[in-house]
Parts: structure tokens; sequence; C-alpha cells
């Protein structure tokens, strides 16, 4: 099946543009025709620069804190928090566009027929096609991975038909230079005279960066005039672009010392070297290889239908079915393209691409759900080379984390917050109430945690996890305090949530607390695995023990007694904001699996969580809206989930399929399409090493036809499968590590065949599986 976004006009402004990426660069491209804009950024450009975050801390204050939470004296326990855990500075600075390739084209005032604009997701190619004064024009533009530059060619079938200027500019702290050979280049220094320096740290002169632009010309002139590039009576133009900066991740700093016009220049010889042709050639192949080991289909598509037209459809209540499967598959591509090839760091919040100098919550990397929801798709779409950069900058940052936990917590391990940069700023950011959820780190490694539940990696497990949690198991034993028979967590907070309180009798707004459910719900799953890690790898026998002992000690889910929901808090607190977007004491329903059919009370209490904040207006931003789609997902129900995912992408996703939070925010992308892969196929279920698959857990009946191949179950199951009336008919399960595979048969359903030996106990088929076979299964007893 092709997957393709197409329009049948320009794109106008920044989100109606179409995205690219290799990874370390990324594009927007506009397919203009009287002129062609493409912003630009590299991975790296940062403002900011490394410091050594200070803070008042000190273990006297730590227990002040302490007893005025359980002293029911909340406020001041949050103005300590500011006053003393905030880091020195307490902010982070902006993720920063590179800046705009623009081609002017000449004879603007002929008009234009037959206009095409795509942006092909298994090629990683935009296209850009129309009639002009009597000659056909092609533009179309990619970011191929192993020559690392942005090429873009723009052709036309009548000779010399190619005008237009070049120019490469940014709004600030850069200078550019045309040259008669065909190139541009620019060159500059992040200058921070933004914000105040007792916030950001110090001002002045950062980062350095530069690029390289090439033109090559079949046919025609080219000249320089003011700074662009002006070509002229051209057959064909191609004009490659490459960037760089001065940073260098292991350092998690910019080093002046390091050169940085020499790697443009090397990056723009080979690739003229190659040619376009070839070089096209094998960026397709490379990104085809990757993006097509998935494919969804739920029925009959509507016939090339412009993508903002499948979505006015929608809109309207129309049939528009063909949106799901390319809204999954763009996620899938916007994950591959913002973390994958090239990528040295992880996708931020819009994932590689800004086109601002400083974008709205400085397009950083945010820790108390947004990080960690970009990768909610890595191992059920199949995308496990996208966790590379995400696995290495959180080992990197747990360097840092380290200092962060012994000078603020006086702990051994490590630990990090709600926001981070790409200079290792790990402590207590924005404000002592916020700031202060130091579950971020805890968390994160749970994210890595599911790459090794879906490869099954025993050397990632040994080398590359089994570290980080053990620094994040070692941290949170030293966090936790006894209090009241428990080990809780304190300070705690349930992130961007507050809830009133009564002190003395006075009603008052909270924000800090102590054992905030989700900090429970994390440290359960945390412990858990490390006890699972450390018993398969025969590690740790003492502090495994000691583990054990504290797990028990935490704090139980509770039901509130005014709602019947979960309660959010440690104490049955009235909620302040009953709608927020946050709903974190549901984790551990998703992506935590502590809340599920096993215990009913809780599994009631969560759909009643659920329900009560959708009352009050819930899931108004786009990733929140991911967020529960998923939750009904584990919820099994197929109807809600995708009530939400036709609010996710009718309501709050624009033209070019960016979600918006409002402004644009991309893991409500990556957080929807986890949601329709959870409703397809779920193998959290069972015990850790024990996962049972389960298909269809969520269908709705819009998609009561369809057929699906390889997405991922844990254990390294790839799955393909059709269905009719909502019911399989058919599965393959290709094992690519071996083992045991375990799953869930349909109720009242036995098989008709399966190419093995098997047996079934409690409704669970089991079969012993060897590597790299692929086994058949079909059932019987079916109804219709």
């Amino acid at each position: 099946m092709c997957y393709k976004l197409q329009y049948d006009r320009p794109a106008v402004n920044w989100l109606e543009a179409l995205p690219i990426g290799n990874g370390r660069i990324a594009a927007m491209v506009y397919g203009g025709t009287d002129s062609e804009r493409i912003q630009l950024n590299e991975e790296s450009l940062w403002s900011g620069t490394q410091v050594r975050e200070t803070y008042r801390s000190a273990p006297e204050i730590l227990k002040v804190i302490r007893r005025a939470l359980f002293d029911g004296k909340n406020d001041e326990a949050r103005e300590a928090c500011s006053k003393y855990l905030l880091s020195i500075p307490p902010c982070v600075r902006c993720y920063e566009t590179f800046g705009d390739l623009v081609l002017e084209f000449k004879n603007k005032a002929a008009p234009i027929g037959n206009y095409r604009r795509e942006l092909n997701l298994s090629e990683g190619v935009t296209y850009a096609r129309y009639e002009k004064d009597g000659a056909a024009y092609t533009s179309e533009c990619f970011i191929s991975r192993k020559y690392d530059a942005l090429v873009c060619r723009v052709k036309s079938n009548a000779a010399g038909k190619i005008n237009f200027d070049l120019s490469f500019t940014r709004e600030k702290d850069a200078e550019w230079q045309a040259y008669p050979n065909g190139e541009i280049r620019l060159f500059g220094q992040i200058d921070d005279e933004y914000g105040n320096a007792e916030y950001y740290g110090k001002g002045g002169p950062h980062m350095r960066f530069s690029s390289l632009v090439k033109a090559s010309l079949k046919g025609g002139t080219a000249s320089v005039r003011g700074g662009k590039l002006l070509v002229r009576g051209a057959d064909e133009t191609v004009v490659y672009v490459t960037l760089q900066t001065d940073y260098e991740v292991s350092k998690f700093a910019f080093d002046h010392s390091l050169e940085i016009d020499p790697p443009c220049r090397e990056r723009i010889d080979r690739i003229l070297a190659a040619g376009f042709d070839r070089v096209k050639e094998f960026h397709i192949k490379e990104f085809r290889r990757q993006f097509e080991t998935v494919s969804l289909n739920f029925g009959d598509a509507e016939k090339d239908l412009t993508t903002d037209l499948l979505l006015k459809n929608l809109r309207k209540g129309a049939k528009a079915e063909n949106i799901f499967p390319l809204f999954f598959q763009y996620g899938r591509y916007l994950l591959l393209s913002s973390s994958s090839f090239r990528a040295m760091l992880p996708a931020n919040l819009q994932g590689k691409w800004n086109g601002e100098i400083r974008p709205v919550w400085g397009s950083d990397y945010h820790t108390n759900i947004n990080l960690q929801m970009n990768y909610w798709p890595a191992g059920p779409a199949n995308l496990f080379e996208t966790v590379t950069p995400l696995a290495g900058y959180v080992k990197k940052a747990a360097e840092f984390g380290k200092r962060t936990a012994k000078e603020v917590y006086f702990t051994e391990g490590w630990t990090f917050h709600h926001t981070m940069d790409v200079f290792g700023r790990t402590g207590v950011h924005d404000s002592g109430g916020v700031g202060t959820f130091p579950m971020a780190g805890p968390w994160m490694t749970l994210t890595l945690w599911e790459h090794y539940e879906f490869t099954g990696d025993e050397n990632y497990l040994k080398t590359e996890l089994y570290p980080l949690l053990k620094g994040s198991c070692e941290f949170i034993s030293g966090f936790l305090t006894p209090h009241n028979g428990y080990l809780v967590t304190a300070p705690s907070n349930s992130p961007e949530n507050v809830f009133y309180y009564t002190d003395d009798g006075v009603k008052k707004i909270g924000y800090t607390t102590y054992a905030a459910t989700i900090d429970c719900q994390i440290i359960r799953a945390v412990f858990s695995r490390m006890i699972y890690a450390a018993e398969r790898l025969k590690e740790d026998e003492l502090f495994i023990a000691e583990l054990k002992r504290k797990i028990k000690k935490l704090p139980p889910l509770t039901i509130s007694e005014r709602y019947g929901t979960i309660c959010e808090w440690i104490e049955d607190y009235e909620e302040f904001e009953p709608s927020h977007r946050h709903i974190s004491h549901l984790f551990g329903l998703y992506p935590g699996d502590e809340i599920n059919e096993s215990i009913p009370e809780i599994y009631e209490a969560a759909k009643k969580t659920v329900a009560r904040r959708l009352s009050f207006g819930g899931a108004e931003t786009g990733w929140s809206r991911s967020w529960v789609i998923n939750f009904y997902t584990r919820l099994h129900n197929g109807e809600a989930a995708y009530e939400h995912l036709v609010k996710l992408v009718s309501e709050q996703t624009v033209d070019n399929l960016f979600d918006i939070h409002p402004p644009f925010q991309i893991d409500g992308n990556f957080g929807g399409a986890a949601g329709i892969a959870e409703m397809l196929i779920q193998s959290h279920g069972g015990k850790i090493g024990e996962r049972v698959i389960e298909l269809l857990p969520a269908i709705p009946s819009a998609w009561a036809d369809g057929e699906m191949s390889g997405l991922k179950a844990r254990g390294n199951f790839t799955v393909s499968m059709k269905w009719s009336k909502m019911k399989v008919r058919s599965v393959q399960i290709q094992s690519c590590a071996g083992g045991v595979c375990r799953l869930k048969m349909p109720a009242g359903v036995s098989l008709k065949n399966i190419d093995c030996e098997y047996v079934v106990t409690d409704n669970i088929l089991r079969f012993e599986t060897k590597k790299g076979e692929t086994y058949r299964l079909t059932y019987k007893n079916l109804s219709s």
C-alpha cells in the first residue's frame, strides 16, 4: 500500500509544509511555485551552554520539607523546595531553527495548472508537480542518510526553463555569502542575549554553526548578487545543503576547537561525486528498508483524495477510514526521520522540526511524559533502531544526574526532573512545584526497558540497560523515607496538577505532596524490572533482597471515597482542575501494566477516572488525547478508543497531520500511533518474561474488516493477521528471538490449524519457537 500525504496547492504557512529528515538534519518543505521555502534544522543547534548547576539543599532542609508535608503544611514545603532545591540557574534555553533556504522563481505572473504536492512516506521524499508557461515542472526534496545532506532538485521538461534566485538566511546570529561557483556559505554563533542570567545562566556568544549550499546546474548559468545565487536558463538544478555545529554529544557541550567548515565541504564533495540519481536511489532503498516493515489496511481506501480533503470529510462525519492508517504510518515516519539514521540526540518536543528562534516550551526535552511518549510506538510499530539515540542520551544524562541525586537528595544513583536540554541539565527546573519531579529519571528507565522486552536483546540488557536500571534503583532506594508504616517519596507531585487541602481550617491550593500515586506506580515498575533483570543476570543478590523488602512497603493504590476513581495523591484530595491534561495516576494502566483485569475493583476505578476527566472537558491537548486513546485500549473499549482517535485527528491535527498542543507538539503524533497499534495488538499481559499476545483487543466496529502485517509483540515476535467482522481469521507470527510464544485465544474459538506442537491452558496458546521461523495459525468455531 502506498502511503502519501498529498495536496492540490502549495503550503502557505509552516503548519502546512511537509517534514523530511535523516535524524540529524530536518526540514519543512513548502512546495511553492512562485518561491520554494525550505526551513532547516540541525538537531544540536541549541541556545545555552553547559553550566554546573548548584543547589542550596542540605540533609536538614530535606527533613524540614518532609516534616512540613507530613504535618499537612504543603505550601511551606513547596516554598522550601523553590528556595532550596531549585537549581541555579533554574531554566533551560531552546532548540533553534538553523535558517531558511529560499528559491525565488521568475515569471511569477504565469498561471499554474495541474498542481500536486506530496510526501511519499515510504520514500522519505517530497514532490511538487505543476504546469506553468507551457512547461511541466517537478521539484523533489529529501535528506540523505548516507551523504548527510538535504537534496532538492528542480527540473522542467523544456530546456532552459529553470530560473530562480537562491538564498540561505537566518533571522539572527548569522552571516552568509554567495559565490560564483554556485555556493552559498552561512555561518554564525548563537548569542544568548535574551533572558535574565539569573534564570537562564550567563548569556553571550555560545554554539557555533556553519553550512554549505551547492547548486549543480544542467545548462544555464550561475551568478552572484547581494548574497544570493542567481540561476538562469538551466534545464535542471540540484541544490545540496549540509549543516554543522560545534556541539560534541559525547561531552554534552559545544567545543570551539572543533572544525565545522571542513565536514560541510567533505559532505558536499562526496555527494557531488555520487550524483543525484545514485544518491536518490540509495536514499529510497534505505528508507523503504526501515519504513516498509509494517502495513495496515482497514478496508476499501478512498480513491486519490488529498489529505486535507480526508480531514475535511472526517470533520464533517463522513467516511474517512483511510486517514487512520495514514496517520499511523505518518507517526512511524516522523519517528524514523527524527530519531534514526544519523540521529545522535532523541526526538524533542517537536521531533527535530522547529521554525523559530524561541519556540514555545523551548522545543526542549520534557520528561514528565512527553519525551517518554515520543517512544511509545518504537516497540509495537517495529522501530527498534529509533531508541538508540534515546538510550545514548539517557546514559550520558545519568552521569550528570548522579551529581543531582547526591547534591539535592543525598542519595547514590542518578535521576533527573521534568525538563532537560542537550547540556546535561538534570536538576529541579522552572519552579519548586512543577519542577520537583525526581521520578522522571526512573520513568525514563522504563522506556528503555520496553526496548529490551520488545527486542529480547540480552546483550543490551546486560551492557546498556542494567547499569542505568541499577543506578535508578539506587536513587529511589535512598530517596524513599518512612512515614505511617510506608516508604514514601517526599517531596513529590503529580505532574503539573494541583489540589485543594485544608491547613488549620483554611482551604488552600497545593502542589507539593508526598507519595503521589504516579511515584509509587513508577517505583513498583522499576523495582520489579530490576529484580527480574538481576535474577536473570545473577547479579546484586543483596541489593535485590533489599528492593524486595522495600517494594512491599510502598503505599498501595487507593480508591476515592468521593468519586470511586483512583486517588491521584496520597490523600483523597479534592481536585482543583478536574479536567487536567495530565492523568498521571493512571500511569499503571498505560504505559505501565499494574492496573489490569486481575484486580477488578482497581480496573473499574480506572474506567471511572478516565470518564471523570473527560466529563469536565479533559484531553484538551493533543498529547493528552493520545494518552486517553491508549487508556481505552487497555480497558478493551475499542469504540471509546476510536471516538478519541477521531477527535485527535479531526480536532487536534492540522492539514500536514502534525498534532497540536496547541501549538505543534509531536508527542501527540507518536502517542496516537501507539494507540492504533494497541487497538490491534497488545503484549503487556502476563509476567515479565512470560508476556501474552492479545489480538484485536480494542478493535472498533468501524474497522470490522482489515489486515495488518509487521507489528511487534514483546519477545520480538512479528505479527501479521487478517480479520473480518471484527474477528481474527488467520495469523502469522515470526519469531525473531526464539523462545515460547503465548497467545490469548479469542473467547469460544479454537484452533483449526497451526504448523507446530502446542498446548492450550487457561485459554492461552503456548508453543516453542525457533529464531527466524514463521508460524501460521487459523481459527475455527467462528460464528460468522
